[in-house]
């Protein structure tokens, strides 16, 4: 695990919460939970992240919105082929910890954490307000694909 305490610059902080956070909320689909950033812009997150020491592929970058009392569960967080980077977008809640072992890691916002995924972490339940989070999966291992003449 690597804590990144005000990871990114200013100007790209403020940039995420606009592409990330307030697309959801402005969306006129029901897309409540998640929210793909789009594409121009999470290149550029990936390529910084690159540039700050991670060293896979990217392979999916989301907003995920967790409003009071929903316990979200992330399926590639238990996929060992990925590494995960969580960013803090907000830190206007209550709950919403990062637990890894016995530590509790307290969110805020513009602190990033990245992960192997052999290591054991989960997100606790959001008991006020919302937490906006922005999750990177980096593909440690590129998909191998077979291909045949049928």
């Amino acid at each position: 695990m690597v804590i990144y305490d005000n990871l990114f610059p200013e100007d790209f902080f403020e940039a995420i919460k606009v592409e990330g956070k307030y697309s959801i909320e402005e969306s006129q689909q029901d897309c409540y939970r998640f929210r793909t950033l789009p594409g121009e812009f999470a290149v550029g997150v990936e390529n910084f992240l690159l540039g700050v020491g991670v060293k896979h592929q990217g392979d999916k970058m989301i907003i995920s919105k967790r409003p009071t009392g929903f316990l979200t569960k992330y399926s590639r967080f238990l996929d060992e082929n990925f590494s995960v980077f969580i960013y803090f977008v907000n830190e206007n809640y209550i709950g919403g910890e990062l637990l890894y072992g016995k530590e509790v890691i307290k969110p805020l916002q513009n602190k990033g954490i990245y992960f192997d995924n052999t290591d054991k972490f989960e997100l606790t339940t959001v008991t006020e307000g919302i937490q906006y989070i922005l999750i990177s999966y980096f593909r440690k291992n590129k998909i191998k694909q077979e291909k045949t003449l049928l």
